[in-house]
């Protein structure tokens, strides 16, 4: 809802939208798409850049993901698009894992 309001340039109902979804929970695509909103409302590049740093430490959004080989599909599909296994995907959490 928030990203066709913002394309309609509705930036009250864009930040209504995205507010409500905060709290509920951060993830990292809700701050992505509040600094789209600063950068185009406004443009307001620093509160833009701080969303974006906030993204980084914010939760990762569920997708379709393999249970087979942990691919995240866009869509779900009978098969996994990697590793062809049927009925894997599940609507989850990606669980990032950062090499040490």
């Amino acid at each position: 809802m928030a990203q066709t309001a913002m394309q309609l340039k509705d930036w009250a109902a864009a930040r209504k939208a995205l507010t409500a979804a905060l709290e509920k929970a951060e993830t990292v695509r809700t701050c992505k798409l509040l600094a789209e909103l600063e950068s185009g409302e406004y443009p307001d590049f620093d509160i833009s850049s701080k969303w974006i740093a906030r993204s980084t430490n914010a939760s990762a959004d569920p997708a379709w993901i393999c249970n087979n080989c942990g691919h995240a599909a866009p869509v779900w599909d009978a098969h996994c698009g990697v590793c062809d296994a049927f009925d894997s995907l599940e609507w989850k959490k990606r669980e990032l894992a950062f090499a040490g």
